[in-house]
């Protein structure tokens, strides 16, 4: 019985991470729309072409979407992580969302 729980809380898990990582992906793609079509355009073609990830896979590897923002933008970047930050902090007490926060 334990085993099951046990199971069934890992798949739980995996889902929640699921979940954060389509609502950090989705919330990147607002930002950047908002924006301009060119600038996401851009952000999707660096991050594939020297990363070889997606907008998606920043949930997981941050520090790629922070070295992108920093090349489109140099030091305003701030102001689109900021912005990323406002539309997140509802979510930031969750442990992943934070720490993505953080790393950004």
């Amino acid at each position: 019985m334990l085993q099951i729980t046990q199971q069934h809380l890992l798949m739980k898990n995996a889902n929640y991470d699921l979940v954060h990582k389509a609502l950090v992906g989705l919330t990147i793609e607002q930002v950047l729309l908002k924006i301009g079509k060119p600038i996401y355009d851009k952000a999707v073609s660096v991050l594939n072409e020297k990363y070889q990830c997606y907008i998606f896979d920043c949930y997981d590897h941050p520090q790629y979407l922070g070295l992108v923002f920093h090349e489109l933008f140099g030091d305003a970047h701030h102001v689109v992580v900021k912005e990323i930050k406002k539309e997140l902090i509802e979510f930031s007490h969750k442990c992943q969302i934070s720490q993505f926060l953080e790393a950004i």
